[in-house]
């Protein structure tokens, strides 16, 4: 069985580069040969012209001061180029069509895969993204014949970098690879971190439901949340948390409509603005896997005790909440007034009929 690491030097090296050379090998024929019909000037081919070599590979297209130069179509024994040459080498944008059906649309240099481009294979693997020197370089797609898909770095031919492989089976790994091979993120040192400790680290603690996820142009996503539970932090109008999630092994994959609990700490991002994250080794979870430190934060953080109110819930909002001292607050502002450190979304009364 070819593991997904074996798999990827035998799709991208081997097709991409001695099936490309295959294709290469007459183009460097001396123009001179074969039997030419076109435009000449100054004794050389020049304009538009077609060739055809003894071994039956065929130009038709452009061609300057004897090469080829310009757009035209390169055949030979089932490969095809489509596309624009100069000084008789693939360069700018075409298509290399393979005997088998596979194909590669894109830009070329030199004769190799250089910049952006499609590879479309036989057997149903693709690959879409960044090419350089006829290699996958930089961000791109691929797609093996089982479903499994990688998203993210190349460097070489090789995962390499930051990305995403789901795997056919619904598996995922998200986070740095290297040479092919993922990096998982290690959180020894966070092993024996309890719930408290997790708690008295971190900024801000609740428990929230996803209510949208947006793609950021610096290259993390918004994850935007709105809180059902609290201990500690700040946050926004209408129990509103935004969270920075990147694409590293420690960041998490957050889904929408999905709850948490959130251990988050706050950071400052290169334009000023402050974001507050959230990462594996700082003990958030689904909400289903966090029935036991929901106990303990309830048992260890003490109901009332003097902090800093949440300056941005307007104090006259209707928004209530149900305090750790089983009174109703009006919002969340009314609660910090009063001292309480933690509370639950809802009146208290209507909490009480959740749990019956």
């Amino acid at each position: 069985m070819i593991t997904i690491n074996k798999l990827l030097p035998i799709l991208l090296a081997g097709l991409l580069v001695s099936t490309f050379t295959i294709a290469q090998g007459n183009k460097q024929a001396d123009p001179e040969e074969g039997k030419y019909d076109g435009k000449y000037r100054r004794g050389l081919r020049h304009g538009k012209g077609t060739c055809i070599w003894p071994d039956g590979s065929k130009y038709d297209g452009i061609w300057k001061y004897g090469t080829m130069s310009g757009k035209g179509i390169f055949t030979y024994q089932g490969y095809k180029y489509d596309g624009y040459w100069e000084g008789g080498k693939k360069n700018g944008r075409g298509t290399l069509t393979f005997p088998d059906g596979s194909y590669y649309t894109g830009m070329f240099k030199d004769d190799k895969y250089h910049g952006f481009g499609i590879l479309k294979l036989a057997d149903g693997s693709s690959h879409e993204g960044n090419f350089k020197n006829g290699k996958s370089e930089g961000f791109g797609k691929h797609t093996w014949p089982s479903g499994t898909q990688y998203s993210g770095e190349w460097k070489e031919d090789e995962m390499h970098g930051k990305g995403v492989l789901i795997y056919f089976d619904g598996r995922v790994e998200q986070g740095t690879f290297e040479n092919n091979k993922f990096v998982p993120c290690d959180c020894s040192k966070d092993e024996d971190k309890t719930p408290l400790q997790a708690y008295e680290n971190a900024d801000l603690v609740f428990v929230g439901k996803v209510t949208q996820v947006y793609p950021n142009e610096n290259g993390f996503d918004e994850v935007f949340f709105e809180i059902d539970q609290y201990w500690k932090g700040e946050f926004g109008f209408d129990r509103t948390v935004v969270l920075m999630a990147g694409y590293t092994s420690c960041d998490i994959i957050f889904y929408k409509d999905e709850s948490y609990l959130v251990y988050s700490s706050s950071t400052s991002s290169s334009t000023g603005y402050g974001f507050n994250y959230a990462e594996k080794c700082s003990r958030t979870k689904e909400l289903l896997f966090a029935t036991f430190d929901i106990e303990q934060l309830k048992a260890n953080v003490p109901c009332k005790q003097p902090g800093k109110k949440n300056a941005l819930m307007a104090a006259y909002s209707t928004d209530h909440v149900c305090g750790c001292d089983g009174e109703t607050y009006r919002n969340p502002y009314e609660a910090a007034e009063a001292g309480i450190s933690s509370w639950k979304a809802g009146k208290c009364e209507e909490n009480k009929k959740k749990q019956k």
